[in-house]
This record gives structure tokens, sequence and C-alpha cells, in this order.
């Protein structure tokens, strides 16, 4: 899903490599810690949302540019990041949301060619799972965080390390997330304390 960046922000060989390495570490740990991390995750998520919807936003409408903007879009994600930490609840909301939302964008976007459709079905999924993750948190943030860095890792491995040169075959991107899912999930049950 992520892969589309390089060619739309122009990314060199070297950059997309670490580019690629980091989100595949971010997806492991997410998958086998997710839970353990939460807070930190729903921080950081809120840091990301806030400074690229800002740098977009800000980008496309006003004569920022350079170093003014990085640091004004630095300091809205900072913000929010600080304010996605301090508001659990709607935190919980948005990481939930957001992780089913790549997922299922992820898995539908592999063999749906309507992209109206398959945003508005991956949307409606993140606003089902975010509101699951209010009522049944442990569970949730268990499954969702699995899910979606299983996802992440599985998809980075394969079709930008594994399959580098050619496409990654459909059938093993989606053996290879469901064992990191499944493992994830497990993981995260074993050793994390009923209500804590």
């Amino acid at each position: 899903m992520l892969s589309n960046l390089k060619e739309w922000i122009d990314m060199t060989s070297q950059s997309w490599t670490i580019m690629v390495a980091i989100l595949i570490v971010f997806g492991l740990v997410c998958a086998f810690f997710g839970y353990r991390l939460v807070r930190l995750l729903i921080a950081l998520q809120g840091f990301l949302v806030g400074g690229i919807a800002s740098l977009i936003i800000l980008s496309q409408t006003t004569e920022l540019a350079g170093w003014p903007l990085v640091l004004i879009c630095v300091a809205i994600g900072l913000v929010l990041g600080a304010l996605s930490y301090f508001l659990f609840r709607l935190g919980l909301f948005l990481l939930a949301g957001v992780a089913a939302f790549l997922v299922i964008g992820g898995v539908l976007g592999s063999f749906m060619t309507d992209f109206t459709v398959c945003c508005a079905l991956a949307v409606g999924g993140g606003v089902v799972v975010g509101i699951l993750a209010l009522v049944f948190t442990r569970p949730v943030i268990i499954i969702a965080t699995a899910c979606g860095g299983g996802w992440l890792a599985a998809e980075h491995l394969l079709r930008d390390v594994i399959f580098a040169s050619a496409a990654a075959p459909l059938w093993l991107l989606y053996v290879a997330a469901i064992v990191l899912i499944a493992l994830g999930i497990y993981v995260q049950f074993a050793h994390t304390a009923k209500g804590k």
C-alpha cells in the first residue's frame, strides 16, 4: 500500500530501502507488542496524522515551503500527538480504526478495481472496529495491532525485499500476513494480563 509513496515523492533507492526496513520493523513491533505500546502508538499516530495532513493541506493552500513548512507541520503533529495521548479514548478509536482501514483497504485493494467502493468499505470497517475498540478494549487493541502490524510487515517484506524485482504472488502475501497476524495475536494474548 505504501509502495506508491516511493514514486509519489520520488525517493532514491537507498532512501526507500531504509524506509522499507523501518516499516518492516515497525510492523513486527506492532504485531507482537502493540498492546503494551498502545499509548505510544496512539501518540505516534496522532503525530503522523497531524503532520502529514497539515503538510498536504498547507503545501496546497499556502505559499509556505521548505523549513518553515516542515516546522509548522511538525508542531501541528506534536500537538495532535499529545492530544491523542491524553485523550486516550479518542486516540484508541483512531488507532483501531486506522489499523482496520489500512488492512481492509490493503486486502480489498489487492483485488477490487473500484477505488471508491474499496475506500468506502475500508472507512466503514475502520469506524466499526474503532467503536468495538471502545467497548472491548484489550481484545480489539491486540487484534487491531496484530493485524495492522502483521499486514504491514508481510506486505513490505514480500513486495520490497523478497520479490523486489518481480510481483509477489498474492496468495503468498495472504499466507505470510495470516501467519504473522496469528503469531502476533497469540503472543500478545499470552503475554499481557487481562485488565492491564
